[in-house]
């Protein structure tokens, strides 16, 4: 049961996650590793009041972009129908690091803890987190990958995840990626694959992922570096393939955005530099 809200207004900001490796398949939940940033990125200011009817307002630079707004909008509809009581959202936010789907949770995550903090409603971060996972999944945002962005987020730390389990914290210090942003999805064949297809390519996905995470948890940032080559050419070759995304350049791999791609590049001096830790 959440509190009633007469007024709220939060400002804070936020570190910015960032996923790595793992391929989003629908009906998969293959294990994902989220890069955290090293320090804060995101500075967020919520207000909220009583409405008529549920609505939500982004304003932010970079823009989160229509699919970002529209996603907000159920999550909005979503969190005020669990409230019983309509809620207009006004949403500020400066990223000075952008990849989509982590300002995204950031987003999700920051109208979760303003209702709860300015209500009067103690919650745990994990809490935050997994309420934000529950509205977006009954509000059709079904995207593991933000859910393990909003666990990065509230766990303060970059991690490796996989829906239904408990998260591995590890350790990326001294790590930086360039982030070159999105690029729009073209012939999608996933669908087309048949069963037998799809589950061996998860298999491959899910497989490759949890090899390269007993070293990245061992030798953190310098495994990353190591895999890095193998991870993208395998990562890009499956986007092309079942995204239509033609393959970036040698350095650079495609990450999930909002049903988009999101280049992130290491050592090749493009894009947006971030420290990740």
């Amino acid at each position: 049961m959440y509190p009633s809200v007469s007024l709220l207004s939060m400002k804070k900001s936020y570190k910015l996650p960032i996923p790595l490796l793992g391929l989003p398949l629908k009906g998969r939940h293959n294990p994902i590793l989220v890069a955290l940033s090293s320090t804060p990125l995101v500075d967020v200011e919520v207000e909220v009041e009583e409405s008529n009817a549920p609505s939500v307002s982004v304003n932010g630079e970079p823009r989160l972009g229509w699919r970002g707004e529209l996603a907000l909008k159920s999550f909005v509809d979503e969190l005020s129908a669990r409230l019983e009581q309509p809620l207009r959202f006004s949403v500020y936010y400066q990223a000075r690091g952008f990849h989509v789907a982590g300002v995204y949770a950031i987003l999700t995550v920051a109208l979760v803890e303003a209702v709860a903090e300015e209500g009067g409603y103690e919650m745990e971060p994990v809490e935050v987190a997994e309420a934000a996972d529950s509205i977006d999944w009954d509000a059709g945002v079904e995207l593991d990958y933000i859910d393990a962005c909003r666990r990065a987020i509230v766990l303060e730390s970059s991690i490796i995840f996989r829906k239904g389990e408990e998260p591995i914290k590890v350790s990326l210090a001294g790590g930086k990626v360039e982030l070159v942003g999105e690029e729009e999805l073209g012939d999608v064949i996933e669908e087309e694959l048949g069963e037998e297809i799809h589950t061996a390519l998860s298999r491959l996905v899910g497989l490759s992922v949890a090899v390269w995470s007993r070293g990245i948890v061992e030798k953190g940032w310098e495994a990353i570096r190591s895999i890095w080559r193998l991870a993208s050419r395998l990562e890009n070759g499956l986007y092309y393939a079942l995204f239509g995304v033609a393959p970036p350049p040698e350095g650079c791999k495609w990450t999930p955005g909002l049903q988009t791609a999101f280049g992130v590049c290491i050592d090749v001096g493009e894009g947006q530099t971030i420290d990740v830790a």
